[in-house]
């Protein structure tokens, strides 16, 4: 089981973490990017490795 409560949300982010048989990714909610744009490139970074994972080209 994947035990969160001692991490804040940017220590978490940006690495792939075991989840049973699943990897998960863990991110900013979208109303975050909304209240923080700054949050934007780090989810950016997120969402590539998540492509690169499952094997989905990047495009542009």
């Amino acid at each position: 089981m994947l035990k969160l409560k001692n991490f804040r949300m940017g220590q978490l982010r940006g690495t792939f973490h075991q989840y049973g048989n699943s990897k998960l990714m863990i991110t900013y909610h979208p109303a975050a990017l909304l209240r923080n744009p700054s949050f934007k490139k780090p989810v950016w970074e997120d969402m590539k490795l998540v492509m690169k994972e499952l094997g989905i080209p990047l495009s542009g």
